[in-house]
């Protein structure tokens, strides 16, 4: 108790309100604003964020140093977090731009034109009258489907 008390004395009353504003935010959970988040979640946004945590680090009070690293970690998490989509969230559709292509009359592509003068493998099954039976090659030790 009397080495909390001691880190206590040596700290100075901005590094404390620093401390009890880096706990607020720590305990609160705010979200991340979304413009502030594009910003943070970029690489130069990250680098920037860990470069202000460690020199917070360096020359503020132990305790408010270490609470400034959290703080840094959850401001790059959150800012992560504002960013993904939300799962199930369909866009309302614009009437206007659906295409509605029920009664819209496309005109033949090639590859259709293609297909269609083409002969046809088979045009009718054979006739149940049949007097020919077909022959299979043999099948190599292949398995019969």
């Amino acid at each position: 108790m009397n080495t909390f008390k001691k880190l206590m004395k040596e700290a100075k009353a901005h590094e404390m309100v620093l401390s009890i504003l880096f706990a607020v935010y720590i305990v609160s959970g705010v979200e991340m604003p979304e413009m502030i988040a594009n910003v943070v979640d970029s690489m130069f946004g990250q680098v920037a964020i860990m470069l202000l945590g460690l020199s917070l680090f360096l020359s503020l009070h132990p305790i408010a140093g270490v609470l400034a690293i959290v703080v840094c970690y959850e401001i790059i998490r959150r800012s992560a977090d504002a960013k993904k989509p939300v799962i199930g969230y369909m866009p309302p559709v614009n009437k206007v731009k659906r295409k509605d292509v029920r009664g819209r009359k496309f005109p033949r592509t090639l590859e259709e034109e293609m297909v269609h003068k083409m002969a046809p493998l088979v045009k009718h099954a054979p006739g149940k009258g049949s007097d020919y039976k077909p022959v299979l090659d043999a099948a190599h030790g292949a398995s019969d489907l």
